[in-house]
C-alpha cells in the first residue's frame, strides 16, 4: 500500500468539504413547502394549512384568498407569498408586522388580497413592504393559521372592473391532497 503524498490529505479535505456543501445546497429550503413557519400569534402555534400555485400580481391581475373559520374560538390566518423560484416569503406576516394576516371570529370570513381591487372587498391587502415587490408572476402562496379549522379558496381577478368581469379560481392544495376535486 502506498503512502499518501504530502499535502494530499488537504486535497481530500477540500473535496470532502465541497461534497458536503453540495449536499447541503441540495437540501435547501423550498419556498412555501418547507420554509420556517412564521409566528403569527403570541398565544397559539402556527400551522401550515394550504399551498396555492399560480399567484399573480401583474398587469391589473391580483390574487385573492378568502378564508372562513369553522372553529369555535377566534383564529389568526395569514397568507405568505413566494416568487416563481420559491424565494420568499415576500411579505412578513409575523406578529408586529402582520402584512397579510387577519383575525377570524368563529364562523367569520376574511379576504386577503395581493392588491386593491375595484370589485372585491379585501379585509387585508398585502403591501409587500418588507421586500419592495411590485409584481409576482407564477408565484405561490402558503396559507397558515392558528387552527386547522379554516377553509380557504383562492382566485385571480381583474382589479379594474366592477362588477368583476374576469376571474379564475386557483387550486388550493392541503397537506396531503388537492382540495376541490
Amino acid at each position: 500500500m502506498s503512502k499518501p503524498l504530502p499535502g494530499a490529505l488537504g486535497a481530500y479535505s477540500i473535496a470532502g468539504s465541497l461534497a458536503a456543501a453540495t449536499l447541503c445546497a441540495s437540501t435547501a429550503l423550498a419556498g412555501a413547502v418547507d420554509s420556517p413557519l412564521p409566528v403569527i400569534s403570541t398565544t397559539a402555534n402556527t400551522r401550515s394549512l394550504y399551498i396555492v400555485p399560480g399567484v399573480t400580481k401583474n398587469n391589473s391581475i391580483e390574487t385573492e384568498f378568502s378564508c372562513t373559520s369553522t372553529d369555535l374560538a377566534p383564529v389568526r390566518v395569514a397568507v405568505e407569498i413566494f416568487d416563481a423560484s420559491g424565494v420568499g416569503p415576500l411579505n412578513d406576516v409575523a406578529v408586529g408586522s402582520a402584512d397579510g394576516a387577519a383575525d377570524l371570529l368563529p364562523g367569520g370570513t376574511v379576504t386577503i388580497g395581493t392588491g386593491n381591487t375595484v370589485g372585491i372587498h379585501e379585509t387585508k391587502i398585502i403591501s409587500f413592504a418588507s421586500s419592495g415587490v411590485r409584481n409576482v408572476k407564477s408565484g405561490s402562496a402558503r396559507i397558515v393559521a392558528t387552527s386547522r379549522r379554516v377553509l380557504c379558496t383562492a382566485f385571480i381577478v381583474d382589479d379594474t372592473t366592477q362588477p368583476v368581469t374576469s376571474m379564475a379560481t386557483l387550486k388550493v392544495f392541503g397537506r396531503k391532497r388537492q382540495n376541490g376535486d
